[in-house]
């Protein structure tokens, strides 16, 4: 008796009788067994957390499948920069598990496995980890001169990629140039002017986690602006006895280093600063103050 199997495939493995019988006393029976041996075949798969996709912190769980007969020889995992990683072997599954993920273990991974029959198998899988911004800003506060042009950038670093607003300024007037996970906006303000000293806000976010928040300070400087006024007791023009008032207000980015008065015969006079506001005072004004008062201010 011959029996052919061509072509035989891995689901005839297993023991089997066979049976001889004539009539005569009892059958004759006997048994034998196929072992069909065939390549791996690797399915390389991936349990995290959550499935809105892997955050960095997530516990991530790569799983090497491995179908194969004889049982593989050689399971081996490898990741990015091609560094290899222990695969723990658990009711004939191998696995490899990341109890903190990081963006350092973003890339792809290949299980290969090998039992000595046919060709290796691999499978691969990529890793895409989500990180929430880092945010570099330059320069962190600005003093500058009225009408000069400034500057501002923030190199944002984050995945996916980040949506950035200043609070208080346009944030339409922002550029943005991308490289890869590496996000720049600038802001430019051209002749700047002196409302635009301040404290801002900027925010970064991505979705993951919670929003990068920071602050920068622009310090306009200008130049004093004097106006120097006069004060008296009546509307009806100063007489002889009167009390006179004059009053230097400077305004100006730094506050004025020097704020002088000078009058008749270039004579200089002491200032008193109050609230801000330079002054001199003449308790009993005469017919010798009269004429030309000129307050200066520097800074």
């Amino acid at each position: 008796f011959t029996y052919t199997i061509n072509d035989i495939e891995r689901s005839f493995s297993g023991d089997y009788t066979w049976t001889a019988s004539n009539g005569v006393e009892y059958d004759i029976t006997g048994t034998f067994t196929i072992d069909v041996q065939y390549p791996p075949n690797v399915t390389l798969s991936l349990d995290q957390d959550s499935s809105d996709g892997i955050e960095e912190g997530d516990l991530v769980v790569l799983t090497c499948d491995v179908d194969s007969n004889p049982t593989p020889s050689s399971v081996t995992l490898t990741g990015p920069g091609d560094d290899d990683y222990d695969l723990t072997l658990t009711s004939g599954v191998y696995s490899y598990t990341i109890d903190n993920v990081s963006s350092s273990d973003s890339g792809t991974y290949t299980c290969t496995a090998s039992n000595g029959v046919g060709d290796d198998d691999t499978d691969t899988l990529n890793i895409d980890v989500q990180y929430q911004p880092s945010v570099t800003q330059s320069p962190d506060s600005l003093t500058v001169t009225e009408d000069d042009t400034v500057t501002l950038t923030w190199i944002v670093d984050s995945n996916p990629e980040s949506t950035f607003d200043i609070t208080d300024l346009i944030s339409s007037s922002l550029s943005l140039t991308s490289d890869g996970y590496i996000q720049t906006f600038t802001y430019t303000i051209n002749d700047i002017e002196r409302s635009f000293s301040g404290d801002y806000t900027w925010t970064a976010s991505n979705g993951v986690e919670y929003d990068i928040t920071g602050t920068f300070t622009i310090d306009v400087q200008y130049p004093p602006n004097v106006t120097l006024s006069l004060d008296q007791d009546s509307s009806d023009g100063i007489e002889e006895g009167d009390l006179v008032v004059l009053t230097c207000d400077v305004d100006s980015n730094p506050t004025p280093s020097s704020v002088t008065l000078t009058g008749p015969g270039d004579d200089d006079y002491d200032l008193t600063l109050t609230s801000g506001v330079y002054s001199y005072t003449i308790d009993n004004v005469s017919s010798s103050d009269s004429g030309t008062y000129t307050c200066t201010a520097s800074n």
